[in-house]
């Protein structure tokens, strides 16, 4: 890939600092008269910047139109002008863009610094619309981004051509996705989001905020007889990441691949041993195998909105289908009295024989084993004791749905709601009919 000239570059980004440094907003739009560009409209700020100093332009019914498409010779253009690229007509090697062109000076110049590349066919296809995915590789290139970010957006995979330069582009500053965790790379963009993006790209006062992300990393070690072992995360430890970090496996061998099974996809290797887990906000499980018993890993991506912070949320059906009890860290799936002793590393709070087994208590979730002596047995239930006085049963109802039987317990004459999901039950039981939740049960049916 070329690169750019640095003092163009340099110039250029000290000249556009500048301008934003005496920009008033006021002033600028005094003097454009573009109908369709308000302060309210999206980018507004990016666009009056940059139609300031003479990058981008609008059409001769003064308008602006910030929802149309970008095309890739429009794109050349005004990345071209950004950079203080040579935009004089002339010949190009690409058969569609002939010297007459608006933008022949500019694609010939992007495509000699590397920003802009041709196609195998010998075209450059200069009226083609240009994508989100696309753009983030134009700006990434074309002010040299680097980021150590790990964000990967929900619909982005590293097997794609923009799947690093969207990190950059992200690590940043200049994109942030939308509020689906999505950054949706083969949406057309438009010329209110190209703005924003050469602008942020060459002005650090645009950048926005981001959250530094970091990949979950999941260790699986391999014995001589070819065993897997988790090594980085209790047994039944259930692994809980915001939706754009990615689950990173990685093992301790090279030659001996394990196989791995994902609901809704396989397992993705992208560096020498490690492998990249597909996500989807809920709830999953990775399951690894070779030879002896498979290790299977619970997983939640659960938006860090203010509704999904309470322990009672929208995904607690979906969590407890997949034994995981709602902000109990240790899940119903193969964990041991040990393994939740060792994950907590303290003593119990309280312990005892009660309706679920014996029964140890950390925090507000209660770990039940048939045995009070041996902690190779199985956790079979897990109680977790609300403090949300704001839960009801209607309100219960509301967020889980419709309980497959609700009434009084005949065992301790609760009010109970009962859910039965996918090899698992859920009790809600209240100490009586309007009385708010007193603790949730999830068991194996």
């Amino acid at each position: 890939m070329g690169k750019l000239s640095k003092k163009s570059f340099i110039i250029i980004l000290v000249m556009m600092s500048l301008a934003l440094t005496g920009f008033s907003s006021g002033a600028l739009a005094e003097e454009t008269t573009f109908k369709d560009v308000k302060e309210y409209t999206s980018f507004y700020e990016e666009i009056m910047f940059l139609h300031g100093e003479e990058i981008i332009f609008g059409y001769e019914d003064d308008t602006f139109r910030p929802t149309d498409g970008v095309t890739r010779a429009a794109a050349s253009a005004m990345i071209g002008r950004a950079l203080g690229l040579d935009g004089t007509k002339r010949d190009s090697s690409f058969e569609d863009v002939p010297e007459q062109s608006f933008a022949s000076g500019y694609i010939a110049s992007a495509v000699e610094e590397g920003v802009i590349n041709g196609y195998n066919d010998g075209t450059f296809r200069p009226n083609q619309l240009v994508t989100r995915g696309e753009m983030a590789i134009f700006i990434s290139r074309a002010f040299e981004l680097t980021s150590d970010t790990e964000a990967v957006f929900q619909d982005t995979t590293p097997s794609m051509a923009s799947f690093e330069a969207i990190q950059a582009v992200y690590g940043n500053g200049i994109a942030k996705g939308f509020s689906d965790y999505r950054f949706y790379p083969y949406k057309t963009i438009t010329r209110g989001e190209f703005s924003a993006f050469l602008a942020r790209g060459g002005t650090v006062s645009f950048q926005q905020p981001v959250e530094d992300v970091k990949a979950v990393e999941v260790k699986l070690d391999v014995d001589k007889d070819f065993n897997l072992t988790l090594t980085s995360h209790k047994n039944g430890e259930v692994i809980h990441a915001n939706p754009l970090q990615p689950i990173k496996i990685v093992t301790s061998t090279e030659s001996d691949k394990p196989s791995f099974k994902y609901p809704g996809g396989v397992l993705t290797e992208f560096e020498y041993g490690s492998y990249y887990a597909p996500r989807a906000l809920g709830v999953g499980e990775i399951t690894a195998g070779l030879v002896g018993d498979p290790v299977t890993i619970p997983v939640t991506y659960i938006p860090k909105t203010a509704e999904n912070q309470k322990p009672i949320n929208g995904y607690v059906a979906e969590l407890a289908s997949h034994k995981i009890m709602t902000s109990c860290p240790m899940s119903l799936n193969g964990s041991t009295a040990q393994d939740v002793m060792d994950y907590y590393g303290t003593e119990p709070d309280s312990e005892g024989y009660l309706g679920g087994g014996y029964g140890r208590t950390y925090g507000q979730c209660t770990y039940y084993s048939e045995s009070d002596t041996d902690l190779t047995k199985k956790i079979v239930t897990i109680d977790f004791t609300n403090e949300d006085d704001s839960v009801t049963a209607p309100a219960f109802k509301k967020i889980v749905g419709t309980p497959d039987w609700e009434g009084i317990s005949e065992l301790d004459g609760y009010w109970t709601q009962l859910y039965r999901l996918d090899g698992m039950e859920l009790y809600a039981s209240y100490f009586d009919k309007g009385a708010p939740l007193h603790t949730l049960r999830l068991k194996h049916q």
